[in-house]
């Protein structure tokens, strides 16, 4: 799943004036727990799983 968000993603152009752009993305996923549920730690987590 994670790998069609990205292409789909990737497929994504945008102008900014006369310029065309690209859009990249990085996808960090971690498993959310009963005793994991604090937003920051779980950001840092998925930060490093990028």
């Amino acid at each position: 799943m994670v790998q069609r968000i990205r292409e789909a993603i990737a497929d994504l152009r945008f102008a900014w004036g006369e310029r065309s752009f690209a859009i990249g993305v990085s996808i960090g996923m971690v498993p959310i727990g009963p005793l994991k549920r604090e937003p920051g730690p779980l950001l840092a987590a998925a930060d490093a799983a990028c």
